[in-house]
């Protein structure tokens, strides 16, 4: 059993993280075990996913790093594969495949498509998504609430009352 409970973020931040900042991944016990299998190892192993090298993915992958790493989920205790599908479907679905086969303790997936790709394929494996505009609306997520499955994540949608309120200040 797992359990990742969600992102939080917070906008505000500058030019160079485009206003979104992520502060803390919270709630996720990716590293205890999590009972999925018998190999229990002492080293933890995250895999992230980008769709394309667009600055909003490479800013985010940045900041769950940071974040992870300044939370001390860094190296020698948690080893980080970063793939990137460059905008292919057809690569994607092998980097899909591959994340299956290698079975990490979490996976995080930027953007839309990636994220769509990993839960069809990957039910048992903890995942967290960033940059995607309307999880529920993707079918990535059950409601708003809770996603009814093995995902969690952040959005940069926004009520259109809070951008105008904001836009106002």
């Amino acid at each position: 059993m797992f359990r990742c409970l969600g992102v939080l973020i917070a906008w505000g931040g500058n030019n160079e993280t485009r206003g979104i900042r992520i502060y803390r991944i919270v709630g996720c016990d990716f590293l205890h075990d999590t009972g999925r299998s018998a190999d229990v190892r002492a080293e933890k192993r995250i895999a992230m996913l980008l769709w394309d090298e667009d600055s909003r993915f490479v800013d985010c992958a940045k900041g769950v790093l940071d974040q992870l790493k300044g939370d001390g989920y860094g190296e020698p205790g948690v080893t980080i594969t970063m793939e990137n599908a460059q905008g292919s479907k057809l690569k994607l679905a092998e980097l899909v495949t591959k994340f299956a086969n290698a079975k990490p303790d979490m996976i995080v997936s930027l953007g839309t498509m990636p994220t769509i790709a990993v839960t069809k394929e990957i039910k048992d494996i903890p995942v967290v998504f960033g940059m995607v505009y309307d999880p529920v609306e993707a079918g990535i997520a059950k409601s708003w609430k809770s996603s009814g499955n093995n995902t969690t994540g952040a959005s940069p949608l926004i009520p259109m009352s809070t951008l105008v309120a904001r836009s106002r200040k």
